[in-house]
């Protein structure tokens, strides 16, 4: 007969002696009872209600503020808040054509998209991004090489290589018509 051994995953390795069988392991589900549902649908539900209630005191809060101000006074603290809306839209706006700029330069280097999730466009800027890609870029480079050179076994050459020449084939050619003609 022979045994069979459960190596770790749920795989069965067949040994010599007795016969041994083995199931896969189905992962424990959590079950809840009612009582546990329904606490946590009532503390999501007095969460909602906190920031209702928040937002409504600041929304109540804002207008009571502009009740009490003279026109002049209105007119200036709305300048302000537009304001500040237009500055947060140009900031997403340059936010988003620097994730444009950054996925392009990504493609054209030939690098996973993924990458482009790595900066944050709200707070970078233009200048510090391109140095931060190339480093990526090169470490990439270097980490996808160690990786294909431990797979293979083998370093790449090194040195001189003559093929490097793309005309390499004409001059080659003509040497050795040159030869070929001399058996003629």
């Amino acid at each position: 007969m022979e045994e069979t051994e459960n190596v770790g995953n749920g795989d069965a390795v067949n040994t010599p002696n007795e016969e041994v069988k083995v199931e896969p392991q189905k992962p424990e589900v959590k079950t809840f009872t009612r009582d546990e549902v329904n606490k946590m649908i009532a503390t999501e539900k007095a969460k909602a209600v906190d920031e209702a209630k928040k937002q409504a005191e600041a929304d109540r809060t804002e207008s009571e503020k502009l009740a009490k101000m003279k026109d002049d006074e209105k007119a200036n603290y709305e300048k302000v808040q537009a304001e500040k809306k237009a500055n947060e839209a140009i900031k997403e706006l340059n936010a988003y054509k620097l994730k444009d700029q950054t996925s392009q330069i990504i493609a054209d280097k030939k690098m996973p998209s993924s990458f482009v999730d790595f900066f944050d466009y709200n707070t970078a800027k233009a200048d510090e991004i391109e140095p931060k890609l190339e480093k990526l870029s090169v470490d990439f480079n270097k980490a996808v090489d160690e990786a294909l050179q431990k797979k293979l076994g083998e370093k790449p050459p090194v040195g001189k290589q003559s093929n490097l020449d793309p005309d390499a084939w004409v001059n080659n050619a003509a040497t050795v018509q040159k030869s070929w003609n001399k058996f003629k």
